[in-house]
């Protein structure tokens, strides 16, 4: 479901580990989580609402998108959108320990395989 599929995405998104930065410091402004918790869910089209929470969990975003995803009808488009300047480079294999093969596509193939089986 639209739910299993949004919450899979938020939770593979990474947090900032230091252990796995080239330097032991944040880059200039570095909020922890503000990638996992700056999903945004709505039905109308993308929402860039920049977030900046430190919320590393992801239950805000998740709770998020699971509201508008239960007001969905059949035809209906759920847009999960992440407008954090780096969001690219990380679905994109940035985050090498974390997120090697990113969040969405590997949520949205998994997604696939398993409707394929019903």
């Amino acid at each position: 479901t639209v739910n299993v599929v949004s919450r899979n995405i938020i939770k593979r998104t990474p947090v900032g580990n230091p252990d796995d930065w080239k330097t032991k410091y944040p880059p200039k402004g570095y909020i922890g989580g503000t990638l996992r918790n700056g999903w945004n869910a709505s039905k109308q089209g993308p929402d860039f609402t920049l977030r900046t929470s430190k919320a590393k969990t992801g239950e805000a975003a998740i709770a998020r998108a699971s509201k508008v995803a239960n007001t969905l009808k059949i035809g209906e488009t759920l847009y999960l959108t992440n407008p954090q300047p780096y969001a690219n480079r990380i679905e994109f294999g940035y985050s090498k320990k974390q997120a090697p093969r990113g969040m969405v596509r590997i949520s949205i193939a998994e997604a696939e395989q398993v409707l394929r089986r019903q």
